[in-house]
């Protein structure tokens, strides 16, 4: 068997100039309040709270620019509840009070995001900030 045929060209094809995904967000955090107030039962720690955070996440790229390379931005939901147990003495009088505070989050994730090379998983380092807004605010005193 003898090959007959020519040489051949393989062209590279033409790479998008920009591309959006969105993605559903659902993870964990765990968050602490401390206040240093002149209030005996609000000033120090509150106990660690873990909340869930839900939302949507955009992710956008230009792969003519870099393949690895994105910007990532979303919207995000997460309530979290705080509780306090304060118990302060003074001569004749004993104060025992239970603090609980919840609030409402939505945050605005703004980041960078460098994907490694990987075929199943795709593991990726990522930099940037939020903005943070409380929808809603409560607070309980006993």
């Amino acid at each position: 068997n003898e090959c007959m045929g020519g040489s051949r060209a393989v062209f590279k094809t033409k790479k998008e100039g920009s591309k959006a995904a969105f993605a559903f967000h659902a993870g964990a955090a765990v968050s602490n309040l401390e206040f240093s107030d002149r209030l005996l039962h609000l000033a120090g720690k509150f106990d660690p709270a873990s909340s869930m955070v839900l939302g949507l996440t955009l992710n956008l790229s230009s792969p003519r620019v870099s393949e690895r390379m994105s910007f990532e931005t979303g919207l995000l939901y997460m309530p979290t509840t705080f509780k306090r147990n304060s118990r302060f003495e003074v001569p004749s009088l004993v104060n025992e009070d239970d603090i609980t505070i919840t609030l409402n989050q939505l945050k605005f994730p703004l980041g960078f995001k460098y994907s490694f090379i990987g075929n199943k998983f795709r593991p990726f380092i990522g930099a940037g900030g939020a903005w943070t807004l409380y929808a809603s605010t409560d607070s309980e005193w006993i």
